[in-house]
């Protein structure tokens, strides 16, 4: 016989209650940087799977934060790459973006 195993997701608010903003502004920069980083790497045509776990290893956040904002990050880079030959530039968050007037 099989064992199984069985698994609950819990879904519920957050309510912080704190006396400082800067644990919020560490972590948004924090974001920031792991989002610069996954198109940093992109960019050096690192393979994607390789991507995701270097970045969540090196990464300051709770690893499945990470891995959200990474995948967020690649599926937005795949969208880009998807619609080159439409006419789109880079994204605008990016170094390399230039405004066309």
């Amino acid at each position: 016989m099989q064992s199984s195993k069985l698994t609950q997701t819990l879904s519920f608010g957050l309510d912080i209650h704190t006396g400082s903003g800067d644990d919020l502004q560490t972590g948004c920069l924090e974001a920031r940087r792991i989002r610069n980083e996954a198109n940093r790497l992109d960019r050096a045509g690192w393979d994607w799977d390789e991507i995701k776990s270097t970045v969540v290893a090196n990464a300051d956040h709770v690893n499945n934060t990470t891995q959200l904002i990474v995948d967020k990050a690649l599926g937005e880079i795949e969208t880009n790459h998807d619609n080159k030959d439409d006419g789109w530039g880079d994204p605008t968050h990016t170094p390399t973006s230039r405004t066309r007037w």
